[in-house]
């Protein structure tokens, strides 16, 4: 497993404007897209597919996201994203060629 990533959506990401005004939750895609990044920047591989995506929880904006990756076979990728500790997300993601396995 590698190190945790963090990251904030902040309140004035344009895409909150139009999920919930007054009450703006963060879009599942920007939290796919932070991750997918992520991936990407640690196994140095692109995405291929996303198998599973579940999200749990509403992410609101300004909180801080902690992302737990893993690779759970030579070409999958495990993300699991909390938030004070409650998980809000999980992500399978599927790399082209072979990753490091933990």
């Amino acid at each position: 497993m590698t190190e945790p990533h963090e990251f904030v959506i902040d309140e004035a990401h344009p895409s909150l404007a139009g999920h919930f005004p007054g009450d703006p939750i963060v879009a599942a895609a920007i939290l796919l897209d932070r991750v997918i990044s992520h991936a990407e920047r640690v196994f140095g591989k692109k995405v291929s597919t996303i198998p599973t995506a579940k999200f749990l929880t509403p992410v609101r904006p300004q909180q801080t996201i902690v992302v737990s990756i893993k690779s759970v076979a030579p070409d999958q990728v495990s993300l699991i994203g909390s938030v004070s500790g409650a998980n809000v997300f999980s992500v399978t993601l599927m790399l082209e060629g072979h990753v490091e396995r933990d």
